[in-house]
């Protein structure tokens, strides 16, 4: 006859003990751990791993981390209760597994939303951060620089309680008017770089470019396009330059907020050894997670670092090779943090680039778009072209003469 084994009323007792135990040490474990991130993230290592910012004041940046890191401290503290108070559990067993079952359906519930939103994302066309191409200035997909400006395209927007009208050529230069188109045989000063150089919430009359031109009686070329990043700029002045017979110059620009976006690599990017590289936006929901939070590693940062500098140091390698004199100019607005102060020096400085810095004030930039003001893009121009006119060069010098020796090259 078989024996039947009764179950021992002191082993399941210390069998839920120890489930209670185990399942309060987790939740506690993992409360300390959020208290521990907490504690470190203060302000040293927000500035080790949060970028400045072009559209976002630093100090609006500090206060978005602090409300983080609060958060961080409620919700670590909240494991920790619960997981002391699992501890001390003395209902019936199944409602404690009833819990645990609860929060494990929570939990796949939560993988599967993420799942599906991710595969979601993937059934659309990836956009990098900076593209919209619903915006004016009008931008369209690019195959090989991620995006440029539609070409033919003339159209407006409001800035400010201003109607701003931008009108491009077919080459995708802004120009003054829609019907101008670049003249390739003229002397010209090559403008690159993004939004910035390319005057965006600025009428024409306004921008570096329109300035610098009219000061010095030279052609503007605005190879400048929205939300370009260091290597972008650098891509295309590698395809427009030679289309120039008489480059006279080329103005590139760098400010320290620009770094963020130069670690993007959901867009086509060069490495610091200037290979080119497709886009790689890999998980669409990182993508986007890192759009908002903008978090970099040490590692990032400072291969970050290395790329810029490889690629500016090369832009002007290659104005030179044109025999276009090269200007990198970096705009400081004031009052500049430290960690902008920072980024400055280790690209620029560090790297032996020879640059010229324009102090702006703050008050210099438009309300609500960040972008230098109109009194803000005089004071670049101003520097630029003092820097052109102490080169020797203007349109009486350079008129079918460049840097002293005549422009024999055909216009491409």
């Amino acid at each position: 006859m078989a024996t039947r084994t009764v179950p021992n009323a002191g082993d399941a007792r210390l069998s839920r003990l120890a489930y209670r135990r185990l399942l309060g040490l987790a939740l506690a474990c993992t409360g300390f751990a959020i208290l521990g991130l907490a504690w470190h993230g203060d302000t040293t290592w927000f500035d080790r791993h949060f970028l400045p910012n072009f559209f976002i004041p630093r100090p609006r940046q500090l206060a978005v981390g602090a409300m983080l890191r609060l958060l961080a401290v409620l919700l670590g503290l909240t494991l920790v209760m619960l997981g002391a108070a699992a501890t001390r559990w003395h209902g019936e067993a199944r409602r404690l597994h009833h819990m645990v079952a609860t929060a494990a359906i929570l939990a796949a519930v939560l993988a599967s939303a993420v799942l599906t939103a991710e595969l979601i994302l993937r059934t659309r066309t990836w956009r990098a951060a900076q593209f919209h191409n619903r915006q004016e200035p009008r931008r369209i997909a690019d195959p090989y620089l991620g995006w440029k400006f539609e070409p033919k395209h003339h159209g407006y927007k409001q800035v400010a309680g201003r109607r701003i009208d931008f009108a491009i050529d077919a080459d995708g230069h802004r120009v003054a008017e829609p019907s101008q188109q670049m003249d390739f045989a003229l002397p010209s000063v090559i403008f690159s770089g993004e939004s910035v150089m390319a005057g965006d919430g600025l009428q024409w009359r306004e921008t570096i470019p329109a300035r610098v031109a009219e000061r010095l009686h030279l052609q503007p070329a605005t190879i400048a396009v929205n939300g370009y990043s260091t290597d972008q700029a650098h891509m295309r002045l590698a395809a427009e330059l030679p289309r120039f017979a008489c480059p006279v110059a080329v103005v590139s620009i760098f400010m320290p907020s620009f770094l963020d976006r130069n670690l993007n690599v959901d867009r086509p990017h060069l490495d610091r050894d200037l290979g080119w590289h497709p886009a790689r936006p890999g998980w669409r929901l990182a993508a986007l997670a890192q759009d908002v939070l903008h978090y970099r590693s040490s590692a990032e940062i400072e291969q970050g670092i290395r790329m810029t500098r490889a690629v500016l140091a090369a832009s002007k390698a290659l104005a030179l090779s044109h025999g276009a004199v090269p200007i990198l100019i970096t705009p400081q607005f004031t009052p500049e943090t430290l960690v902008e102060s920072a980024i400055r020096k280790r690209v620029l400085d560090d790297g032996g680039l020879d640059h010229v810095t324009v102090p702006v004030d703050s008050r210099f930039r438009i309300p609500g778009d960040m972008h230098p003001n109109a009194h803000g893009a005089a004071l670049i121009a101003a520097a630029v072209s003092i820097r052109l006119e102490a080169a020797g060069l203007t349109a009486a010098i350079t008129k079918g003469n460049q840097g002293g020796r005549r422009c024999q090259r055909s216009a491409r």
